[in-house]
């Protein structure tokens, strides 16, 4: 067999796994079941919202202003902020929220850890200085809905130890330029990857900028302190860590009222920083959840293919109509996902621009992903190897 033959019958073989987990994706795209425990006198479990923060007083009022606009009892949650060795007026703007807030509370990581900068540790600290029961999290930089906590909090059953919200980039009030439009499709894509396979019981990925735990699954884990090493994570891997304990459901929460929006990156390169980062965590996979790890690779797998066979096709070295055919293959599995994924989530304006995405999202993947697997990328000014802060 020549090599030609070779790529050609790990091309169909790739894409067929590929489309199959599409399908698999697709359905696990369940809305979640309303918990036994809201008819309890437990409908109202006690919550503590945490947030990581630098430098982000251009946000952080917006933000806190949201999560005090909230449906829930007042008395039953509270918001914790911890400053992250921010530069700016962020501690200062939050000094003034908590002053005239009760509810809201202001940590210092550098003075309480000795330390800032990492954002396992700042949310750590967070979590060990909490009163309730439930830990709420999302970003400095996000805007959540008056029904969050509400949703939130009631999909914890007995026996739920994580529940994942569904985040968007927020459309801009000048409207959706290419850049915005193709991240929007992008982590649109990601979101409908993690409800679906929650739906079919193996939860691959999670967002930090709605997502909701115990403290005690947290703890039982040992928090962070397995993955402290690694920058980014926090929910990604902390999914996988309480996964694996098989102690505790994980659930994803749809519903509309618990939408977080989230700002698009600042610039292309913003962007590809962000999903370098996120990528940095994929060789990591291969010990925490193997099966995730086998999905990653298989996907980088068909890109590469995809991307590659531009050249092979145009020298011979590739069947055109085998290239094209997994190409159009791996588009149909995509669409598949995203037309579900659009109609819940009313993002269907969305679909214009999905063939463009499909297009180019071979060749970012590649790109983002040959980087992540070295882990390198810069995250709040400072540099990152092996998806670790560079010494």
């Amino acid at each position: 067999m020549d090599w030609s033959l070779w790529l050609e019958t790990i091309l169909l073989l790739t894409t067929a796994v590929y489309v199959s987990a599409a399908v698999w994706f697709w359905r696990g795209m369940k809305p979640l079941q309303p918990p036994r425990s809201q008819g309890s006198s437990n409908a109202h479990p006690g919550v503590s919202v945490v947030v990581a923060a630098r430098d982000e007083e251009t946000h952080i009022a917006a933000c806190l202003e949201s999560l005090l606009a909230q449906t829930y009892p007042a008395e039953r949650y509270e918001i914790i902020v911890v400053d992250d060795g921010s530069t700016d007026g962020t501690a200062d703007i939050v000094r003034q929220y908590s002053a005239a807030q009760s509810q809201i509370r202001l940590l210092n990581a550098a003075e309480a850890l000795g330390c800032s900068g990492s954002k396992k540790a700042a949310l750590g600290l967070a979590v060990s200085q909490a009163k309730q029961e439930i830990i709420l999290t999302t970003d400095a930089d996000c805007l959540v809905p008056p029904g969050w906590i509400e949703a939130m909090a009631g999909a914890f059953d007995e026996d739920v130890g994580m529940a994942i919200g569904y985040a968007q980039i927020a459309v801009p009030k000048d409207g959706l330029g290419l850049g915005t439009a193709f991240e929007s499709v992008d982590f649109l894509n990601l979101m409908a990857g993690a409800w679906g396979s929650v739906g079919q019981g193996h939860p691959f990925a999670a967002s930090g900028q709605n997502l909701a735990y115990r403290k005690e699954a947290f703890q039982a884990v040992g928090g962070f302190t397995k993955v402290q090493h690694r920058t980014s994570g926090d929910d990604l891997l902390l999914l996988h860590l309480i996964r694996g304990l098989g102690l505790w459901r994980v659930v994803f929460v749809e519903a509309p009222e618990s939408w977080v929006d989230h700002p698009p990156a600042s610039s292309g390169r913003s962007f590809l920083n962000k999903r370098i980062r996120w990528a940095s965590n994929g060789p990591y996979q291969i010990r925490m959840d193997p099966l995730f790890f086998a999905y990653l690779s298989i996907a980088f797998t068909v890109n590469l293919l995809l991307v590659a066979g531009v050249v092979l096709w145009a020298f011979g070295g590739l069947d055109g109509e085998l290239w094209l055919g997994a190409w159009l293959a791996k588009g149909l599995g995509e669409w598949l996902v995203f037309v579900k994924a659009t109609s819940h989530f009313n993002r269907r304006a969305l679909r214009r621009y999905f063939i463009a995405w499909a297009l180019v999202q071979p060749f970012y993947t590649v790109w983002v992903g040959s980087l992540g697997i070295w882990g390198r990328f810069t995250w709040k000014g400072r540099k990152n190897r092996w998806g670790q802060p560079a010494s």
